[in-house]
């Protein structure tokens, strides 16, 4: 950029040659090349043209400190000898004083801040305050002294000096010519991140276990709370304390194993145990957060958590916009896309939780926090054992990733839910996916019981079958094999069309032993399902529906299964649940084949089954007939393979 800077004077036209003062960008420019002369040699950091090099030893110090000195004369840096310290025990490094043992605020800053005299206006309140949280690191608690003088700091309070401004002002510098010292990091050392909040603020502790085996505070911090974060549940507040103490120290802590500390139990099993599409969608994005870190968290009582527990409920104001607060915009935007607004339900169930008495009361205490059990009103008592799953997302009450629906429309859902006739057991599956209330699982009960099982046959046509089949090949493909019972549509001997249907379209046609409907019992089930779903909803297509999207024994929907993803039904859902998931097959064959032995054991113990030989092909064998007596020969025909 030399052209750029041209400059005309009286004696002619000139450039730089080298980097001028006054440039905005000179020390990003010059902090880059130094780092790049620097690069690939260990125990030297540096900050502008402040250079640092250390060893454990004498002998390691001095070689690294000639590797140095080579490095920067091959990149022709020069250096002042009058402003090197060479062999020191104990350096001024960017307002610290650093020695073998550990980390001090620098006596000139303390000394700086000591010599000041009480502020006479807001501007000077602000600059003493800056000062001061720059040294915050290193005293725990230290918002508690400042608080008199933050409040000076807001925008609607008038600059008063008083009594208790002057006691914090000294109660502070006095603090400050004690500062504890901070320990050294040192990656080989076990590392515990502490981390707590309270309603209005977040603290974190970083420590490490030391010679004496007692753990040693390595840096503190702590902030306020935003207006969007003051309304979040408890357990969201202390999955957000965790996540922001480990990005705060993450210079720290980036590919260690570490081990978080908190005083909130139910985060336990959230961060470790519990899927991640069973959680709200704030925890959600808080574990994805977590997710590149490894840790492990442990619970510690709140009366053991002192440190981080103070810094919460007293925590340092933040300074303008950081990194942090554009990431809380972009989760808050995140959850606002996780809930599908554009759903007319939605909004209805919104106004509704609004005017109703419980939703009102239960979203008050995701940010005030639920009293004891005792304390609540009855209706109030069942919503206490999911405290910490209830949370607000875009203004609406969530269980999870489910929608509590106030009582108004609870008689609403529940004819939605059965609206396919499809079980107890599946409706049930069906609501724990989207809604929830108390006593949810009994009105299901209540409501499918009224409903008897009817069945009713319908066409039996070769020709009506095969159309039928072709209109689901066209939509999913032909598939390897069908299976099918032993009715005239199917015997070869009374009809070939479905046998050259299925030469044609490349198939194998499979059916059940002949008089042992058993056989096919899935089917036959599908069939008595579908019949009565038929019988007592007028809407197959509907019908259709709401059995492809209810769960089955295996917990996965027909459409998981075949579509990797579940269908929007009449049901209000997050829209997080609509979203592509691919199904474990390893995990569902195992899950398929467990349950299936069960079933065939619960059979067999309960009809007296007995192992036999597997029959051979032309081999005699008896079978009772209503119409006939045997004898009969076991046919080795492909029509007749049994299954």
């Amino acid at each position: 950029s030399k052209v750029l800077t041209t400059f005309i004077t009286d004696y002619g036209r000139f450039c730089f040659k080298r980097l001028p003062f006054g440039i905005s960008s000179a020390p990003e420019h010059y902090q880059k090349r130094v780092n790049q002369a620097l690069e690939g040699l260990s125990g030297v950091i540096n900050h502008t043209d402040d250079i640092l090099v250390w060893g454990s030893t004498i002998e390691e110090h001095d070689e690294r400190f000639r590797a140095v000195l080579r490095r920067l004369a091959e990149k022709g840096f020069t250096l002042n000898r009058d402003k090197c310290a060479f062999g020191v025990k104990e350096v001024e490094f960017l307002g610290h004083r650093i020695t073998s043992e550990g980390v001090f605020p620098d006596l000139k800053k303390i000394k700086a801040i000591v010599s000041m005299p009480p502020p006479s206006d807001v501007s000077r309140v602000r600059s003493f305050v800056d000062m001061v949280i720059y040294l915050g690191r290193f005293i725990p608690g230290l918002a508690t002294e400042l608080k008199p003088l933050f409040d000076l700091l807001k925008t609607e309070s008038e600059f008063q000096w008083g009594d208790e401004q002057e006691r914090a002002f000294c109660r502070v510098k006095e603090i400050l010519t004690t500062a504890p010292m901070l320990a050294h990091f040192d990656k080989s050392r076990a590392t515990v991140v502490s981390a707590d909040s309270s309603s209005y603020g977040l603290g974190a502790v970083l420590r490490q276990v030391g010679d004496d085996g007692n753990l040693h505070p390595i840096a503190y911090a702590s902030r306020t709370l935003s207006k969007s974060e003051k309304g979040y549940a408890q357990i969201e507040k202390e999955a957000l304390a965790m996540v922001w103490a480990c990005e705060r120290f993450e210079y720290f802590i980036l590919g260690l194993p570490i081990k978080v500390e908190t005083d909130h139990k139910p985060l336990l099993s959230i961060m470790k145990s519990k899927n991640v599409d069973e959680l709200s969608p704030r925890l959600q994005r808080i574990r994805m957060r977590m997710m590149r870190y490894t840790y492990e968290i442990f619970h510690t009582p709140g009366k053991e958590l002192i440190a981080a527990d103070t810094l919460s409920r007293n925590p340092l104001p933040e300074t303008g916009t950081g990194e942090f607060d554009v990431e809380v915009d972009a989760q808050v935007s995140l959850i606002v896309q996780n809930i599908p607004v554009s759903d007319f339900k939605l909004n209805e169930i919104f106004e509704a939780q609004m005017s109703d008495h419980i939703c009102s009361e239960v979203r008050k205490y995701c940010s005030t926090g639920c009293p004891s059990k005792e304390k609540l009103e009855g209706a109030l008592k069942p919503y206490h054992q999911y405290r910490d799953e209830i949370a607000v997302a875009d203004g609406l009450v969530m269980k999870g990733i489910q929608l509590i629906i106030p009582q108004c429309m609870q008689i609403e859902i529940l004819q939605k839910i059965h609206t396919g006739h499809l079980g107890i057991t599946k409706c049930r599956s069906r609501a724990k996916e989207s809604v929830s209330w108390p006593g949810i699982s009994t009105q299901i009960q209540q409501l499918v019981d009224k409903f008897p099982e009817i069945a009713r046959l319908e066409c039996q046509t070769a020709s009506c079958v095969i159309n039928y089949c072709k209109s689901i090949f066209a939509r999913h493909g032909i598939p390897k094999e069908v299976r099918s019972d032993n009715g005239p549509q199917f015997e070869p001997l009374k009809t070939i069309a479905f046998q050259d249907f299925a030469r044609d379209y490349g198939f194998r046609h499979i059916t059940s032993s002949p008089i042992y409907p058993q056989s096919n019992g899935f089917i036959e089930a599908m069939v008595k399902v579908v019949k009565s779903g038929m019988k007592k909803n007028a809407d197959t297509a509907k019908l259709l529906l709401e059995y492809r999207a209810t769960p089955l024994a295996n917990g996965y929907s027909p459409a998981e299964l075949l579509m990797s993803r579940k269908l929007r039904t009449t049901l209000p859902t997050a829209h997080s649940n609509l979203q592509p998931k691919v199904v474990s097959k390893e995990g569902l064959n195992s899950t398929e084949e467990i349950r299936r032995d069960n079933q065939k054991r619960n059979y067999d113990r309960h009809h007296g089954a007995r192992k036999q030989e597997e029959l051979q092909p032309g081999e005699v064998v008896w079978i009772t007939d209503k119409r006939t007596w045997g004898p009969f020969v076991q046919s080795s025909s492909p029509g007749f393979t049994r299954r």
